[in-house]
């Protein structure tokens, strides 16, 4: 099992912003270059079940389902570490969204890749394309 803790960069991307193209694509970088540069010394696997936390400097009610962007550029700092092949669903399940713990040094976000999840959904897609 793989466990990133990534610090935040700059301000988060969720799906309910309304950005400029400008800032979406600076704050999208920062998150990729983050997780790229914290995954790079990562040994390279197959295929993951990828789950999340979010953990805010607050304990507001959020949806943590919402920081799928902020995961997508996460996602591809991997990729572009070369741990996974590519991100798409024959390599990846999920992510799966978790609220996480009241963090007052700031947001930060736990990525878990599990290569060896045995969940119904990895031995569905994993075991039965002889991708595994």
């Amino acid at each position: 099992m793989i466990r990133l803790e990534i610090a935040a960069p700059c301000e988060p991307l969720t799906s309910n912003q309304r950005l400029h193209h400008h800032v979406r694509a600076e704050r999208t970088r920062n998150w990729r270059l983050r997780t790229a540069i914290l995954a790079r010394k990562l040994t390279p696997i197959q295929h993951a079940h990828v789950t999340y936390w979010l953990h805010a400097t607050t304990k507001l009610r959020r949806d943590v389902g919402n920081f799928y962007p902020t995961i997508k550029a996460c996602l591809d700092g991997i990729v572009d570490a070369g741990v996974l092949d590519d991100d798409s669903d024959a390599y990846v399940v999920g992510p799966d969204p978790r609220p996480g713990e009241k963090s007052p040094g700031g947001l930060w976000i736990e990525l878990v890749l599990d290569p060896d999840c045995a969940c119904a959904d990895c031995t569905d897609r994993f075991m039965t394309r002889g991708t595994a």
